[in-house]
Parts: structure tokens; C-alpha cells; sequence
């Protein structure tokens, strides 16, 4: 038997194999739809495999997870990148100009935590020193010039 006749009769073959005739196919659907009949007339769910249901889901939440954390670091890297392109780029009035903007950020922040510091002392009896009240602390910071 020729080559292409032979692979033409074994795929015939294969595909009668694998597709049930129109006798074989009604029975069988009759036959599935009278376990599934029974199963809900016994109030009986169809068998599940658990453990495989929970590998998926723990799967996609694993991938899910992952994906959300690395597209947020490139972000985070992307925008870091941008500033410091954006600094180096800058004039050099424009850095000084960045710069006591930063400075001015940081001793305000400072000012609020000497405040916090001076009402916690005065809170908790200060510690050793002049008998200074946390008031006149307050007062003495705040007339600070910057």
C-alpha cells in the first residue's frame, strides 16, 4: 500500500476509535444524565478533586502576587530613574534652588521633633538639668530663626 493511502486509513482509523457512533454517543448521554439525575436526587454534588482545586487557586494567587509586587518595583524603579535624570539634567541654580527646598523640609521636621521631645520630657518629669517647663522649651524653639 502506498504511503499517503496507508497515513489516509490509519487516520480513519484513529478518528472512528476516538468518535462514539450516534448509537454509542445517545447512550452514553443518557447514561450520564441519569448519574447526574441521581446524583441531585440524592443532593450529591459530582466528585471534586480538592487538592487539585487547590493548587490552582493557591497557582493564580502565587502569580497573581508576584506579578503585582514586580510591576510596583519597576514603577518605583522607573520614577527613581526619572528624578535623578531630572537632577542631573537640571541647571546648577536650579539644584541649589532643590536643595534648600530639602533643607527648608528637613529642619521643619526637625522643629516638630524638638517640640514632641519637649512635651515628652515635660511629661514624663525631664531629665536631668534646668527645671525648664516645656512651655518656656516651646517658646525658646519656636523663636529660632532658620
Amino acid at each position: 500500500m502506498p504511503a499517503p493511502q496507508r497515513a489516509a486509513t490509519q487516520a480513519a482509523a484513529r478518528l472512528a476509535r476516538t468518535a462514539p457512533t450516534a448509537a454509542t454517543s445517545a447512550s452514553t448521554r443518557r447514561g450520564a444524565a441519569a448519574q447526574a439525575g441521581a446524583a441531585d436526587a440524592a443532593g450529591k454534588k459530582p466528585p471534586v478533586d480538592k487538592g487539585k482545586a487547590i493548587i490552582w487557586t493557591i497557582g493564580f494567587a502565587a502569580v497573581t502576587v508576584s506579578g503585582a509586587i514586580y510591576g510596583a518595583t519597576l514603577k518605583t524603579q522607573q520614577e527613581w530613574k526619572a528624578e535623578k535624570e531630572k537632577f542631573q539634567t537640571a541647571t546648577v541654580d536650579e539644584r541649589v534652588s532643590v536643595l534648600e527646598q530639602r533643607r527648608a523640609q528637613l529642619l521643619k521636621q526637625k522643629h516638630d521633633l524638638e517640640i514632641k521631645i519637649a512635651d515628652l520630657r515635660a511629661r514624663t518629669g525631664g531629665m536631668t538639668g534646668t527645671p525648664e517647663t516645656a512651655q518656656e522649651k516651646r517658646d525658646r524653639i519656636k523663636t529660632r530663626t532658620w
